[in-house]
């Protein structure tokens, strides 16, 4: 390797860092491992197709970490003139390129290595540059070209294994806070005197966005993404490329070519309520390299975010809203229609009531969701039903035309509850009976005595019923009898029952719960006297219905009992 140029003599004790502008550029860096996205924004500029980053630890202690592309490389004059002067850049003027101060490589000092590696190789020429911590440096070129084009900068410094894998830890934290969205591949592997080698690991992902719903927009190099804030702090763990805060809340993030120059939870005031992603060439960054600048291109991007916004959210929720409301009717995870329906009802970008779809345990006039408009119609007397499946009850309500909501988790119940007022739900299973008859009750003799002598009993102490018989019930149970109209299938409402002179008259069946354990004994005993066996169960059931009986119904009574011996 012959010497091309030595700015420094080799012999010579190094010397300690220096202060002047160099160290303060290296100091303006909030995160000192920000020196990646400096490199790694050089390949791209650089036309790499590919980058991969890798720690290394050596048996010495000596660690390594490597930055390595496939771009176009570096000539002599780029290194002598924009790479090694401050405050050059190759890249002015050039709208293309992310980079503009030409002082983003000094960032490599800010983990203070003790000497920095750039190997570079164009088409024609090839270098090695060593760059110290005082500042000065070597260049030097290499007996044999390499083959390949490319460059590669290794940082190296002393560090034990446990401060290596801190290092090695914050450097893939960083790339992945600072180019994650990266348009090539970038790779991140680690290794170390132990042999431990860890699996190459993919940095760079697709620009998603944390949130119950989102519209996109391109035009030209430029890409938004946007959705609401409401709803997002119910959806699941982020996904890859989601990565936009983990309290749900507002969220902006502007990038230039993929890499981040800022994301904020304090986001313009214009885009309150909403979480958004640009990416665009005509954004910059801010010298400190923590901030995008807030000049006229940057306005113009808000204002597309927000018309982006106002143009397309509404409708796009409302849409996503049923296809999910389908899905869930259908028996899938409800997790993400939670977040839609709590980004339905609040917010800037709310849905009106009869476009916010819900999903239903069982199909009414052939559709299985219903409008939130329309639900509340039905609803307004006997209140919303909801139920967590289709069951028996659910669908007896929904052949009479009464939908019933599907509501199967506690995320769901609170969100439902927010949107349709929580004293307008009622459980279908805790409010109703379904009352079918036992198909078995009118085959023994002994059931239809023992219902005749129960509905003679209960006429004769004023009980205008039209019938008893014995019913298999589903949902609020519990009773011993129910009162409801019906023939074959009947629904009672448990709800606050009515005085038993209201509810036992006219047309009303009183349905005997054949689970119940006093009626299983009262049939049980009407096999050999169910006159007896009837009698009894009446006077228990009056008895419940409104306390001790006057004497004169208790004649009436047992008038019935001696009218039914004979």
């Amino acid at each position: 390797m012959s010497v091309y140029r030595q700015s420094r003599d080799k012999s010579a004790t190094p010397k300690a860092p220096q202060e002047g502008p160099v160290a303060e550029m290296v100091r303006q860096f909030a995160d000192p491992y920000a020196f990646l996205r400096e490199l790694v924004q050089n390949a791209i500029d650089a036309g790499a197709s590919a980058i991969d980053v890798r720690a290394e630890l050596g048996t010495d202690n000596e660690a390594s970490f490597t930055v390595s592309d496939n771009g176009s490389g570096m000539d002599r004059a780029t290194i002598e003139g924009p790479l090694l002067t401050l405050f050059r850049s190759s890249k002015e003027g050039d709208d293309s390129k992310i980079g503009r101060y030409g002082v983003g490589f000094v960032s490599v000092f800010a983990i203070q290595p003790e000497v920095v590696i750039v190997t570079t190789s164009t088409a024609s020429e090839s270098w090695v540059l060593r760059l110290f911590p005082d500042h000065s440096y070597e260049l030097e070129q290499p007996s044999e070209r390499s083959a390949s084009q490319g460059t590669s900068v290794r940082l190296v410094k002393r560090a034990p294994l446990t401060e290596f894998n801190r290092h090695a830890a914050a450097c893939e934290a960083s790339l992945r806070r600072w180019c994650r969205h990266a348009p090539i591949p970038i790779r991140f592997s680690t290794a170390d005197w132990q042999g431990k080698e860890s699996a190459s690991v993919r940095i760079d992902r697709p620009m998603g966005l944390r949130a119950a719903v989102s519209v996109t927009h391109s035009e030209g190099a430029e890409h938004f993404i946007v959705g609401p804030t409401a709803g997002s702090i119910l959806l699941a763990p982020a996904q890859p490329g989601e990565e936009d805060g983990t309290d749900g809340g507002d969220f902006a993030g502007f990038y230039n070519r993929g890499l981040m120059l800022m994301e904020t939870d304090q986001v313009p005031r214009p885009l309150r309520g909403l979480r958004c992603k640009v990416l665009s060439p005509n954004l910059q960054h801010t010298i400190s390299r923590d901030d995008v600048r807030r000049n006229d291109a940057f306005d113009r991007v808000v204002d597309q975010v927000l018309s982006l916004a106002r143009a397309r959210l509404r409708g796009e929720l409302a849409l996503r809203l049923k296809e999910q409301a389908l899905l869930v009717a259908s028996g899938a995870q409800d997790t993400h229609y939670v977040a839609l329906i709590a980004a339905a009802w609040t917010g800037e970008y709310k849905v009106d009531a009869d476009e916010i779809t819900l999903a239903l345990t069982d199909a009414v006039d052939g559709s299985t969701v219903a409008s939130v408009s329309s639900i509340l119609w039905a609803g307004r007397d006997l209140g919303v039903l909801v139920a967590p499946s289709s069951c028996a009850l659910s669908a007896a309500f929904a052949s009479r035309g009464h939908p019933v909501v599907r509501c199967e988790s506690d995320a769901l119940t609170s969100g439902l509850a927010a949107l349709l007022h929580p004293a307008a739900m009622v459980s279908v299973s805790g409010a109703f009976v379904l009352l079918q008859e036992d198909g078995t009750a009118g085959a023994v003799p002994s059931d239809r005595d023992f219902c005749d002598a129960t509905h003679r009993a209960l006429r004769a102490a004023g009980a205008s019923l039209e019938r008893v018989t014995i019913a298999r019930c589903e949902g609020a149970t519990g009773a011993i009898a129910f009162a409801a109209d019906g023939q074959g299938v009947g629904i009672c409402d448990c709800r606050a029952p009515k005085p038993w002179w209201k509810r036992w008259r006219g047309r009303t069946t009183l349905w005997l719960d054949a689970d119940n354990p006093i009626v299983r004994e009262a049939r049980s005993r009407a096999t050999f006297d169910p006159s007896t066996a009837g009698i009894l169960l009446a006077r228990l059931l009056l008895l419940h219905a409104r306390g001790v009986m006057d004497p004169r119904a208790h004649d009436r009574l047992l008038a019935a009992w001696h009218k039914g011996d004979s």
